[in-house]
């Protein structure tokens, strides 16, 4: 019996088989790609934002967080798809492990459907490649937030803390004030 004439059976299947699992792949991979334009517009907002706190521009902050919080909401949206379409590709190529990784795929699919084991190698390398950054950008973000947080007490506390030393003693003598020490000061002096 020659290939040409093998029954609706088994080659069907397969073949059907192969067709949803080709589908998924490039799912798969548009969603990845979807991602990382996302995490790259991502990156230029925490850029941005390093801009805004360093100017201390508050109105900018608050439009640049609602656009970065919008930004979050999406990638989330995208990778809830990705999960979606794992679980199809888990299903369809009956992994032990259920959901498996982007890699477990990738080495999974890399004998028969070489192409799209690379292509996905690909895209999983360039989004995981931008999220690290965007991480890092964050990072030093939050570090600067602290910074400035700590400065603003150290701030408060040199403007509103009360001095220990008070002007007159108990039997009416003025003290002597001495410029540096502890309590209120003033930020700048006119003289």
């Amino acid at each position: 019996m020659s290939a040409e004439a093998t029954p609706q059976g088994s080659g069907a299947r397969d073949n059907s088989r192969d067709g949803v699992l080709i589908m998924a792949l490039d799912q798969l991979h548009e969603n990845l790609k979807e991602q990382i334009i996302l995490h790259y517009q991502l990156g230029e907002i925490v850029r941005r934002e390093t801009e805004i706190l360093s100017q201390a521009d508050a109105p900018a902050m608050a439009s640049l967080t609602s656009e970065k919080e919008s930004h979050i909401h999406w990638i989330k949206n995208l990778e809830a798809r990705r999960i979606d379409i794992v679980n199809t590709l888990s299903s369809r190529c009956m992994f032990r492990q259920s959901p498996p990784s982007l890699r477990q795929i990738i080495v999974h699919i890399g004998r028969d459907y070489p192409e799209h084991a690379q292509r996905l190698e690909k895209d999983l390398n360039e989004l995981c490649a931008i999220v690290e950054k965007v991480k890092a950008i964050n990072l030093g973000n939050q570090r600067l937030i602290a910074q400035t947080l700590e400065h603003v007490g150290l701030m408060q506390k040199n403007i509103f803390s009360e001095s220990q030393v008070k002007t007159y003693n108990p039997q009416g003598q003025k003290n002597s004030v001495k410029l540096n020490q502890t309590g209120p000061r003033l930020i700048s002096k006119e003289v």
